[in-house]
């Protein structure tokens, strides 16, 4: 078997080379991971959830706190007090695929951009599109 541990982080080609292997030969993979925003890792997520062939579980620290788990509220506030992020402790420690990923295009345009660079942003991005759209037809 595969553990693919941190799978956001990780190239996803790796599991389109190992399934036929696995598949030959009757293995399994594992992929214990935090969310990155909605990457590979949220795809292979809603499908594994959505397989009854899969199993899917999500636990946060609120699950796992005295249940094996040794992390509990008074380090997230800890870690709150501490400095780190609300993005990511949602992510860290919520699984939260919808906070924004940090240094990530969506934190930048959520947290350091004025608004009105934004609006140009999305302007240009527009255009781009729409500039392409144009050049196939």
């Amino acid at each position: 078997g595969c553990v693919f541990s941190e799978f956001a982080l990780q190239d996803p080609r790796g599991w389109d080379y190992m399934r036929p292997i696995l598949r030959e030969n009757g293995g399994w993979a594992i992929f214990p991971y935090t969310p990155r925003g909605k990457n590979h890792g949220w795809d292979l997520y809603k499908m594994a959830r959505d397989n009854p062939d899969w199993y899917c579980e999500t636990l946060t620290v609120e699950d796992t706190f005295g249940r094996g788990g040794t992390v509990g509220p008074k380090d997230v506030e800890d870690e709150r007090k501490a400095g780190m992020s609300e993005n990511l402790i949602q992510q860290e420690y919520y699984v939260s695929f919808e906070a924004a990923v940090e240094n990530g295009l969506m934190d930048l345009l959520a947290t350091r951009i004025p608004r009105n660079t934004i609006d140009a942003f999305y302007n240009a991005i527009d255009n781009l599109a729409a500039e392409l759209e144009n050049r196939n037809d």
